[in-house]
C-alpha cells in the first residue's frame, strides 16, 4: 500500500469548515465523489461537499477538461481505507509494539511512522474509530484525526518523470482547491524523476 504519512492540511482545514454540516448561506451539504482520469493515466477521486451538486458537478468538470482531463470510472486504482494518526505522549510505546498489536487486532492494517514522529494507522473502514480508540487507550496515544481515505493501489501508480508533468497536476489541483466544496482529492501519482520540489508542490494538495 503506498501513502504518505504526514498529517495533510487540508484534512484539518477540512474537518473544521464542514463542522457544521452547511454552507455559508446556511443550506444543507450533500456529501459527492467525483473521478477523473488525466494525462498521462493519473486518476483523481474528488470527494465533495456541496448545496448545490449541479453547480459543482459543471465547475469542476470544465476545470479538468481545461487541464486536458476528463470525467471517468477511477475508482477501482483506489482501495477505501481507514486511517487515524496519533500523537505520541511520554513513554509512548515503539513502533515495533504498535505493529505486533495491528497483528493481532482483528480490522488493523498497518502501522506506519510519519514524519513529525507520530504513528499512522490503517484499518477497515468500518472498523476505524473503534480500533482507533483501542491503540490510544492502549498504548497512551492522542487521536489526532480519523478518516476514510481513497488510497492509491501501489500497482496503478504513475509516475511524474518531469518538473513539467508535476506542475500541470499541481496547477490543477491548486485549482480544485479553490472550490470551498472541494473537501478532499486523492489521486495514484508519485515522484518518479520530478524533483523533490516539484514534487512536494503535488502532495500538497493531495490527501493522501
Amino acid at each position: 500500500m503506498y501513502s504518505r504519512t504526514s498529517i495533510p492540511k487540508a484534512l484539518i482545514d477540512g474537518a473544521i469548515a464542514s463542522g457544521q454540516g452547511k454552507s455559508a448561506s446556511g443550506a444543507k451539504l450533500e456529501p459527492m465523489t467525483m473521478e477523473f482520469l488525466l494525462p498521462p493515466d493519473i486518476a483523481l477521486i474528488v470527494d465533495i461537499e456541496t448545496d448545490s451538486k449541479q453547480r459543482t458537478l459543471q465547475d469542476l468538470k470544465l476545470a479538468v477538461k481545461k487541464a486536458g482531463g476528463v470525467s471517468g470510472s477511477t475508482a477501482f486504482n483506489f482501495t477505501r481505507r481507514g486511517r487515524a494518526v496519533f500523537k505520541p505522549k511520554d513513554d509512548a510505546a515503539a513502533l515495533s509494539d504498535l505493529l505486533d498489536e495491528a497483528i493481532e487486532h482483528d480490522g488493523a492494517q498497518d502501522v506506519e511512522e510519519n514524519a513529525e514522529g507520530g504513528y499512522v494507522l490503517w484499518t477497515e473502514p468500518s472498523m476505524l474509530m473503534a480500533i482507533a480508540k483501542d491503540f490510544a487507550s492502549k498504548f497512551d496515544l492522542e487521536l489526532l484525526a480519523a478518516d476514510i481515505v481513497w488510497a492509491p493501489n501501489e500497482d496503478t501508480m504513475v509516475k511524474l518523470d518531469s518538473d513539467e508533468a508535476a506542475a500541470t497536476l499541481t496547477s490543477l489541483l491548486a485549482t480544485l482547491r479553490e472550490h470551498s466544496e472541494v473537501k478532499a482529492i486523492f489521486a495514484n501519482a508519485k515522484q518518479g524523476r520530478a524533483t523533490e520540489d516539484a514534487w512536494e508542490a503535488v502532495e500538497r494538495h493531495l490527501d493522501v
